[in-house]
């Protein structure tokens, strides 16, 4: 019979208690927490600490030789001495680090460059080594909602005349197209005030006279389409702005059959709680380390002894978890003799950190 390992997923917790046992649930979604760690902070701190002291070396070298330098009645040796005292004291104590903005501006000018090399090199040597490090592994049944939202953004823009010229040298409009669209760009026209090039557009006739009227003040392009109950034609078309992240929704309710789920059920909805959200470095610390990214699998029975990916549903890239909505009284408030509440509705909302190409459609370039 079909069961979840778990040797192989150490840390894993699945729902219902009998989950992937027999055929009471033969489908189910994997959900994989887990770290892709950045480049240490430790080691930019390090690396920045150094080239900053360095730079306050040399500084103090400077310093030193044009002390020695200076004439002995000079009225900067008193300002000279100030700061070489300072340096050399800073410098003693190791003071000298990643609050110093200073030095560490002075620093990035002379080797900033040769930072940024070494990080560069340092994040594509711990991509290589650990791109995705488990945390834990979650089995649920397969959720109540299963939609595949795949956004593309085209956008309706106005080409106007630029659009008809296009035509034109194509041999696909028309000299009075262009003048349209020509028509169309008049209000821009006016109100540059220049009113005479819409008698080389219209000529000087009727027209062309109560335009150069129009060029006086106003919506110039607003008073010609009233005047003359015309429209220009937009040469509106369909312009493609880019791909949008797959977003998706799933829902669980719980309902607890015993102690050990009601244990079970509280364990993974605080997983998702806390792994959805940043962590400090230290308590005291100001900067963020980025939540944990999660992979999304859908797993289902063949027949055989073991649960694969079911090979009718696209994959899913890993994803960042953007909300986490839970229900604690789906049915109203019910509770165990201990206060658990009888029945549970989680709600996830995630979103893929990688665009889908045709590529990725593919089955042999993914199957996403």
């Amino acid at each position: 019979m079909p069961k979840i390992n778990e040797s192989i997923d150490e840390g894993s917790l699945h729902y219902p208690d009998d989950l992937g046992v027999g055929f009471t649930y033969p489908d189910c979604v994997k959900i994989t927490i887990g770290d892709k760690p950045g480049v240490s902070l430790k080691k930019v701190t390090s690396q920045v600490t150094a080239l900053a002291t360095k730079g306050q070396n040399s500084r103090l070298a400077d310093l030193q030789k044009q002390r020695r330098e200076e004439k002995p009645d000079s009225t900067i040796l008193e300002e000279l001495d100030r700061d070489i005292s300072q340096l050399e004291a800073r410098l003693k104590v190791k003071a000298v680090g990643f609050s110093d903005s200073i030095a560490i501006g002075e620093a990035l000018v002379k080797g900033g460059g040769r930072v940024f090399s070494k990080l560069k090199a340092d994040l594509r040597d711990t991509e290589k080594k650990n791109k995705f490090s488990m945390i834990k592994t979650i089995f649920l049944p397969m959720p109540e909602n299963l939609t595949y939202n795949e956004p593309i953004d085209w956008s309706g823009t106005d080409l106007g005349i630029a659009k008809a010229a296009m035509d034109a040298l194509q041999g696909k409009g028309s000299a009075g197209a262009l003048q349209g669209a020509a028509l169309g760009q008049t209000g821009n026209v006016l109100a540059g005030g220049a009113g005479a090039l819409v008698g080389k557009l219209l000529g000087s006739g009727v027209l062309g006279g109560a335009l150069g009227a129009v060029a006086l003040g106003g919506d110039a392009q607003g008073a010609i389409e009233s005047t003359f109950r015309i429209k220009s034609n937009p040469f509106k078309e369909q312009t493609f702005q880019g791909v949008g992240f797959r977003p998706f929704e799933f829902s669980f309710t719980f309902n607890a059959r015993s102690q050990s789920e009601v244990n079970t059920i509280r364990k993974i909805i605080n997983s998702f709680r806390k792994y959805s959200k940043p962590k400090l470095e230290s308590p005291d610390a100001s900067i963020f380390k980025y939540p944990a990214e999660f992979q999304i699998e859908f797993l289902t029975n063949y027949g055989d002894d073991t649960l694969e990916p079911n090979k009718y549903l696209p994959k899913i890239k890993n994803c960042i978890c953007k909300s986490v909505n839970t229900n604690f009284t789906t049915a109203g408030w019910k509770s165990f003799e201990d206060g658990a509440p009888s029945t549970i509705t989680l709600q996830l909302g995630f979103e893929e950190i990688d665009i889908i190409t045709q590529t990725d459609v593919q089955p042999d370039g993914g199957g996403y």
